[in-house]
Parts: structure tokens; C-alpha cells; sequence
């Protein structure tokens, strides 16, 4: 089986790997992403995307959606804040399909899906979905089937599809440029964190002695500066800035300036572990071909690999198949 697209030039998948191992001191969990979707973010893209997809990604939900027909169940995996569902049922007016989603995480809000009319299993498992046998009729995800363990997973779709179903994804790949920026944030954040300019930040924003102000004004501006040079416009998306318009332009009290330089420090230590799980679970040549082998072997047909494009920039990719129709 092969897929149907080439290689766009010379990436560094090994390379990246091995920059992101360096975030293995900060652990991935259940609950970890459980207190990522308490902030009320949309996607698994946080700030960088604080309203739902656009672009080629919402075009390609749109022509997938043409296909639907009244009362069809359709079954978000591992959907995180309900991105996907609510997108569906936004582009899907005038026919009554049947919502429904799973993730390993507490939501946020649960109640916002539910009285949408959307049925969302919340810390739950993509493995063990919560419906009888061949109850499904397609299977959709945008950045949350790879986060799942893969033949278990599609051991669980091959369950519920009905005959006849089909299975429709969007992944990261490691050619996107989301996960070449995803890495780029990373070094970022870990370099914003080992350059001890917040621990700067703070004794500039508390000491009463002009000189000792006027240097560490010289220091952090040094710092930032150095980051500014290192990791260019990527920057503007760390949060710095906000943080420094906090703390800067309003007259906070002291205490009050600590709280908010060490609530953005955990920040910067939780979007690094959601940045490693993003990478960890992209998709590469050895995983896709895992994915149409037991997809083969559970029986499923049409399989198929295309690269998701926006401005010539890889994306993603969308996996799809199709489940036999029985005789």
C-alpha cells in the first residue's frame, strides 16, 4: 500500500526528535491535559489558535460534510475541547446528525457540548468507547487519533463502524510546519526558562534601588534581545509580551507581580509537555505504514494517505478508509 504523496524535501525529523527529548523531564497525563482544557482553549494549538480551525482545514471538514446524510451517528476520537464536533454541527445545519465525541480528559465545560445537543464521553479511552457493535457510521478526528494508541484504537472503530462506515482523520506529520513551529516554541520556552530572565523580571519589578534597576534593565533587555535573535517572530506568540504589559502598565502589588511571573513559568512548563506529546505522536513513514497494515489485516478497504496542504505548507495529513460492506 503506498501513499499518495512524496516527499517534500529535506526534513529533520531526527533532528527535531532528539531537540524534543530534551522536554522528557516534563511528563504528559491525563490530567495534565485535563488542566489544559480548564483554560477554555478551542484546539490542541492553545493562544496560537483561540477560535476554531480556518483555512484548509475547516475547507476540507466542509467537502467531507457534503457527504452526511439524516440521522447518521458521526464519532469524534479523542476530541479534546469539542473543536471538531462543534465545527461539524456549524457547517451541517439543516440536517440532523447525530454528534458524538470521547477524550481521555476532564472538559472543560462540559455542558457547553451537551446542550448543543452533543454527546461527549469525557475521560474516556478511544479504546473503550462506551456503544454497542457496529453502531457507528463515521469516525472523524483533527490532531487527536494520534495521540491514541493505534491498534487498539482501530481495533475499537472496527467494533463500532457499521458496514459500510468510514474513518476519516487529519494527523501531524513529520513534515508539517505546525511541528517544525512546534519545535521552534519549544526551544523557546526552554531557553525563556534556563536564561532566568523571569527570576530577572522579578527582582527589576520589586527593587527599590535605581542602579541595581538599571542593571537588570540592561540584562533582560540583553536576554530578550538574544531570544529575539535566536527564535525571531516565534516570540510574539510566548506570551512574553502580555506578561510584561501586565506587570509594567498596571500598578500591582508586589505579591500580585510574583503570582503572575510564577503562573506564567507553570505556563510556559505545561505548553512544553503538550509541545513534546505533540511531537511524540506525529506520524512518520514507519507509523503510516503500521496504520495500513492493520488496517489491512482488520479488513478495512480504501485505504488512503494524502497530505492536508495550505499555501504549499504541509499541515497535516488525512487518513481515511472505508468499512466492507457486508454481502
Amino acid at each position: 500500500m503506498k501513499f499518495f504523496y512524496q516527499n517534500q524535501g529535506p526534513a529533520n525529523p531526527i533532528e527535531i526528535k532528539r531537540n524534543f527529548m530534551r522536554a522528557s523531564n516534563y511528563p504528559v497525563s491525563s490530567s495534565f491535559w485535563t488542566e489544559f482544557w480548564s483554560e477554555g482553549h478551542t484546539t490542541t494549538f492553545g493562544a496560537q489558535l483561540p477560535a476554531n480551525y480556518q483555512g484548509e482545514l475547516q475547507a476540507h471538514w466542509r467537502r467531507w460534510a457534503e457527504r452526511l446524510k439524516d440521522n447518521e451517528l458521526v464519532f469524534d476520537l479523542a476530541s479534546g475541547n469539542g473543536a471538531l464536533p462543534c465545527l461539524l454541527q456549524s457547517i451541517s445545519q439543516g440536517m440532523k446528525v447525530n454528534l458524538y465525541a470521547n477524550d481521555i480528559a476532564k472538559i472543560h465545560k462540559l455542558e457547553r457540548l451537551t446542550q448543543k445537543g452533543i454527546t461527549f464521553y469525557e475521560e474516556t479511552d478511544s479504546t473503550q468507547i462506551p456503544l454497542p457493535e457496529g453502531s457507528v457510521n463515521h469516525f472523524v478526528s483533527i490532531f487527536g487519533f494520534e495521540y491514541s494508541e493505534m491498534e487498539p484504537t482501530l481495533s475499537e472503530v472496527k467494533r463500532l463502524l457499521k458496514p459500510g462506515g468510514t474513518f476519516n482523520v487529519i494527523c501531524h506529520h513529520s513534515q508539517s510546519k505546525v511541528v517544525t513551529e512546534a519545535h521552534q516554541m519549544s526551544e523557546l520556552l526552554k531557553q525563556l526558562l534556563v536564561s532566568n530572565v523571569l527570576n530577572d523580571v522579578r527582582q527589576h519589578t520589586l527593587n527599590k534601588s535605581p542602579d541595581k534597576k538599571q542593571l537588570l534593565d540592561r540584562t533582560i533587555t540583553k536576554k530578550i534581545q538574544r531570544l529575539k535573535q535566536d527564535f525571531g517572530s516565534a516570540i510574539q506568540f510566548s506570551g512574553l509580551n502580555q506578561l510584561f504589559k501586565k506587570i509594567y502598565t498596571t500598578q500591582l502589588p508586589e505579591q500580585k507581580i510574583v503570582d503572575e511571573i510564577t503562573l506564567y513559568t507553570v505556563q510556559c512548563e505545561n505548553q512544553i509537555r503538550r509541545l513534546f506529546h505533540l511531537h511524540s505522536s506525529v506520524l512518520n513513514e514507519d507509523s503510516l505504514e503500521s496504520f495500513v497494515s492493520i488496517s489491512e489485516r482488520l479488513g478495512f478497504k480504501n485505504i488512503s494517505g494524502k497530505l492536508v496542504k495550505e499555501n504549499n505548507d504541509v499541515i497535516g495529513i488525512n487518513l481515511s478508509f472505508s468499512n466492507l460492506l457486508s454481502c
